[in-house]
């Protein structure tokens, strides 16, 4: 299943979509025990921006290299960030300085403050809210970085996904994807997000319908 908001201000739209993600997560999650119920059930979502790493991939590895210092940005191989200057990326999912991040860093900016407003609404829901560059850093947007073939020319802002504890296979993905839907059907913003209900039910975080 899933859902898209067409135009509107892109900010708030961004905000909408994901409070409604929220909801229909935790409405699938049903009677799993929430945080202060004994045993906590949480649901982990994870923000990112597309092509937020991409200015400083090249500028840390050049156009040559920048493709590969994604893909092990994203692998999570510390090393390498490390080298690149780029070591806060995978050990907490920001950069302290966002200054490193050239044209993105307001975006980046933007989604904390986003991430932190969410996190007050859902505190006491069981879904932990976090910003994680690496975990979109093949999601590149910059044609000269030859990576994520999969995301790139889809997402173009805001992305997000949920896992459930303990797992890695998200249960529902998001974002922005304004270039494509104006690409397909004229001028118009687009923010959506879809989940996957066999995931939902294999994982035990939805019940099936009696």
């Amino acid at each position: 299943m899933g859902a898209e908001l067409l135009g509107g201000d892109e900010a708030e739209a961004d905000e909408r979509m994901l409070t409604l993600f929220f909801d229909v997560l935790l409405e699938a999650r049903g009677e799993a025990p929430a945080p202060g119920d004994g045993e906590e059930y949480t649901l982990r979502v994870v923000l990112g921006v597309a092509g937020a790493l991409d200015e400083a991939l090249l500028a840390a590895a050049g156009e040559r290299e920048a493709s590969d210092l994604a893909l092990r940005i994203a692998s999570r191989d510390r090393t390498a960030a490390r080298r690149a200057g780029l070591a806060d990326v995978v050990e907490r999912g920001y950069p302290t300085d966002l200054s490193v991040l050239g044209g993105t860093g307001e975006a980046v900016s933007e989604l904390l403050g986003l991430r932190d407003r969410l996190s007050s609404a859902y505190r006491d829901a069981g879904i932990e809210i976090e910003v994680d560059l690496a975990e979109f850093a093949a999601a590149a947007l910059d044609p000269r970085i030859g990576v994520g073939a999969g995301t790139r020319g889809y997402y173009d802002g805001l992305m997000f996904a949920a896992y459930a504890p303990e797992t890695a296979v998200a249960l529902g993905v998001g974002g922005r994807y304004d270039r494509v839907f104006r690409s397909l059907s004229g001028d118009c913003s687009a923010v959506g997000f879809s989940l996957g209900l066999d995931l939902l039910l294999e994982l035990g975080v939805a019940e099936p319908l009696s």
